[in-house]
C-alpha cells in the first residue's frame, strides 16, 4: 500500500509540474482581472442608472407633497362656497398621498438596493486592486527568477569564464586599433608651425602694404 502511495504520489507531483510548465499564470490571471473590470464597470454603469431614478423619484415626491398641499388649501378657499368642489380637491389630495406612498416604497427600495450595490462594488474594487498587485508582484518575481537561473546556468557551463575570456579578448583588439589609430596620427611640429605661420602673417603684410602703395599712387594720378 505504501508503494502505491508513493507511486501516485510521485505520478501526480510530475502532472503537477508539467501543468505548471504548459500552464501560462500570468495570462490567466491577467484575463480574469480583466474580466472583473469589465463586471465592474458594467456594476458602476447600472448603478448610476439606479442614482438617477433615485433622483427622479425624490423629485417625484417632492412634485406630489407641494400638489397634496396645494389641493388641501384650494378645498379650504373653495369649502364655504362650493362644497362639491372642495370635496373634488381633497379628493385630489388623497390621490397624491396614495401616489407619495408608492414613491416613498419605491425610494426606499431603490436606495436599499443602491447601497447594497455600492457596498458590493468596493469590495470588488479592494479585490481587484489587490489581485493586480499580487499580479505585479509574481511578473517581478517571475522576472528575477529567470533572471537568476539564466545567470546560474552560464555559471555552471562555465560560461561566464568563456564570455569574460571573450571580453578581453575583444578589449584587446579595441586597444591594439586605438594604438594603431594613433600611430598613423601625423607628427606635428610646434616650432615649424610656429614659423610657418609667422611667415604666412609677413607676406599678408607686404601684400597688404604693395596694395596700399598702388592706392596711394592712383591718388596721385588722379
Amino acid at each position: 500500500m505504501n508503494l502505491i502511495q508513493r507511486i501516485s504520489a510521485s505520478v501526480y507531483s510530475t502532472v503537477d509540474k508539467a501543468v505548471c510548465k504548459i500552464e501560462n499564470h500570468d495570462a490567466i490571471v491577467e484575463a480574469s482581472i480583466r474580466e472583473c473590470r469589465g463586471a465592474a464597470a458594467k456594476a458602476h454603469a447600472r448603478n448610476k442608472r439606479l442614482q438617477e431614478d433615485i433622483r427622479k423619484l425624490k423629485d417625484e415626491i417632492a412634485h406630489l407633497t407641494e400638489a397634496k398641499a396645494n389641493w388641501i388649501q384650494r378645498a379650504k378657499t373653495v369649502g364655504h362656497k362650493d362644497e362639491e368642489q372642495a370635496l373634488a380637491c381633497l379628493q385630489r389630495s388623497k390621490d397624491c398621498e396614495q401616489q407619495l406612498l408608492a414613491a416613498n416604497e419605491s425610494l426606499n427600495t431603490h436606495q436599499r438596493v443602491e447601497k447594497k450595490s455600492q457596498q458590493n462594488l468596493r469590495r470588488v474594487e479592494q479585490r481587484l486592486a489587490e489581485m493586480t498587485r499580487q499580479l505585479n508582484a509574481m511578473r517581478a518575481r517571475e522576472a528575477s527568477a529567470k533572471a537568476t537561473n539564466a545567470f546560474d546556468q552560464l555559471n555552471n557551463n562555465n560560461s561566464l569564464a568563456a564570455l569574460d575570456d571573450t571580453i578581453e579578448r575583444w578589449e584587446a583588439c579595441i586597444n591594439e586599433s586605438e594604438y594603431l589609430a594613433d600611430c598613423l596620427q601625423p607628427y606635428e611640429d610646434s616650432l615649424e608651425e610656429t614659423f610657418a605661420a609667422r611667415e604666412t602673417r609677413d607676406a599678408l603684410r607686404r601684400e597688404l602694404a604693395d596694395l596700399l602703395d598702388e592706392s596711394s599712387e592712383e591718388q596721385k594720378d588722379d
